[in-house]
């Protein structure tokens, strides 16, 4: 009885795990640098939604308010143009900053929004482990939950990032609860599954290639015997809930429902079509492979294994299975990174946009890592009488399988703030993509500036002046900076050399975003350099004479 209660909490365990790490090193991780207009949007549509107040007037004067409730940015700003993602993740994230942070005061300000992205992180943790278990074990599922947990950009960005982990969360949770519903016939899982898919629509409209997914598994597993009556009946209302989440959580839609919605698809449309972001190399035959190359590179080896064994095993169980269950994540795999592969359209800032992949990529380890446990001990079978030596070797072979994600393990904290720009030995790391020039080597979207700033409050002289070469002010908030440190975007004086400090993350391609001043800064030698496996991700420096090359 307690080894079962143990091997079936085990998902927990490792959700459980994963939130309270995330948990504890929350204040060691930057900002995303689009997550402060996220922030502010979040603030004013759950002001409008909890009091109906427009504004931040008749805030109490002891009330802890957070920096980005904004008076400059208030819902009537929202109400004039919110044509960008959607912002259910904002309100949600929002709401953790007014529990943890408002009201109670245990979490720092900008903590208490990112305690809402872990604990999404946690959740498609629990689930993608609970999926491989139901399905193939408990070994199955241990493995599943162990990829996921300890995949570098899913862990990295679970810290800072609004949009893709809690899309990722929704979206895994819309497949998990659907494939529940149809196997078990039931009409409340099939509504749990229109409620995540109308909060995944909330979050980016990623979701919408999700029938890609559902509808070819439907066909596999037999149309007729997926649909009852009741089941017929609850999807029915699966738009109209979805849908209704959608509109809800956003009121810059109520004015205007139609040519609002006609505005986020020519957004997306903007974002996504027709725009050729890497080097023509990556091309071929107007098929872009960069995608599917940044998938293979920035995965650990030990998940790109036991994946790619997952893989070849849903070929061969393609027949035998009833609920084609690998086939379901075998599409879910393949179309994310397929729709950002075809000709005419584009993908940026990495594979962070398509993350969905990586649940299904941690289910097919899981059911990789249970195949090939399987096969070996079914040739030991025939090879081993002993009873008790192969009890003892089948036990062995799960702890050597687990223990296969010690190196990774040990590698993420080594890595540590900086997870998401890891990549595998098949490039050489970080320092062979660099080397390559790969795109988007080093790229976090702003993570890197906290410790930047950490280390130039405990290093600058008392009234200095410090300025972003490219970055917004945004991406450092205030809050983080020493008090008499002069932070403005008018500080930098060029060959003048009046002594301000100059602070920039460094990675592929910076130089070209910033040409004339990356150029003249290149001129001046570095005080500080922020270094990941010996390459520079971040650097300072002190723009006066003593200081030129």
């Amino acid at each position: 009885m307690k080894k079962k209660i143990l091997t079936k909490g085990l998902p927990f365990l490792l959700a459980i795990i994963f939130f309270l790490v995330g948990l504890i090193t929350l204040s060691d991780y930057g900002i995303n640098w689009d997550e402060p207009d996220h922030f502010m949007r979040g603030q004013a549509y759950l002001r409008y939604f909890f009091t109906g107040k427009k504004d931040y007037q008749g805030l109490p004067r002891q009330f802890r308010r957070s920096i980005y409730q904004n008076d400059f940015y208030t819902l009537a700003n929202w109400y004039k143009d919110d044509s960008g993602h959607p912002p259910l993740g904002d309100i949600l994230a929002a709401t953790t900053n007014w529990i943890f942070y408002q009201k109670l005061g245990i979490l720092g300000d900008i903590e208490s929004y990112h305690l809402f992205e872990v604990l999404t992180g946690a959740i498609l943790v629990l689930v993608v482990s609970l999926f491989a278990q139901e399905t193939y074990g408990v070994f199955a599922g241990l493995i599943a939950g162990l990829s996921l947990a300890l995949y570098p950009l899913f862990l990295g960005e679970s810290h800072f990032n609004i949009k893709d982990p809690v899309e990722t969360c929704f979206f895994g949770l819309t497949i998990w609860s659907f494939w529940k519903a149809i196997k078990s016939q039931s009409p409340k899982w099939m509504i749990s599954s229109a409620i995540f898919c109308g909060m995944a629509l909330g979050v980016k409209f990623n979701i919408i290639f999700v029938p890609l997914i559902i509808l070819p598994w439907l066909f596999a597993r037999g149309i007729k015997r997926s649909f009852s009556k009741k089941i017929l009946k609850s999807l029915f209302f699966y738009p109209l809930v979805s849908f209704g989440i959608f509109f809800i959580s956003r009121p810059y839609f109520w004015s205007d429902p139609f040519n609002h919605t006609l505005e986020i698809i020519k957004y997306y449309q903007s974002i996504g079509l027709q725009q050729n972001f890497q080097p023509p190399n990556f091309y071929i035959l107007g098929f872009n492979t960069y995608p599917l190359q940044a998938v293979i590179f920035t995965t650990p080896l030990v998940i790109l294994f036991f994946s790619l064994i997952g893989i070849i095993a849903c070929f061969f169980l393609f027949k035998k299975e009833k609920e084609k269950t690998s086939f379901l994540w075998l599409l879910w795999l393949v179309v994310p990174i397929l729709r950002v592969t075809v000709p005419k359209t584009s993908i940026y800032g990495g594979v962070r946009q398509i993350m969905e992949y990586v649940p299904a990529m941690a289910l097919l380890a899981g059911l990789g890592a249970e195949s090939l446990r399987q096969f070996i001990m079914n040739n030991l079978q025939f090879r081993i009488k002993n009873r008790k030596k192969l009890y003892i070797l089948h036990y062995t072979f799960y702890i050597a399988l687990a223990l296969s994600f010690l190196p990774i393990a040990l590698k993420l904290i080594s890595l540590h703030p900086n997870e998401g720009l890891y990549f595998n030995p098949l490039i050489g790391g970080l320092k062979g993509a660099a080397e390559r020039n790969f795109p988007n080597w080093g790229l976090s979207l702003g993570n890197e500036y906290r410790q930047g700033i950490n280390w130039f409050n405990q290093n600058a002289p008392p009234q200095a002046n410090l300025t972003l070469a490219r970055g917004l002010l945004s991406n450092i908030p205030r809050i983080w900076i020493r008090e008499d440190i002069n932070f403005g975007d008018y500080y930098f004086s060029g060959p003048a050399g009046k002594g301000e400090y100059i602070m920039e993350l460094t990675h592929e391609g910076w130089e070209g975003w910033i040409p004339a001043k990356a150029k003249y800064l290149q001129t001046l030698k570095p005080i500080y350099q922020l270094k990941v496996e010996g390459v520079t991700v971040l650097t300072i420096w002190k723009n006066s004479p003593e200081m030129v090359k």
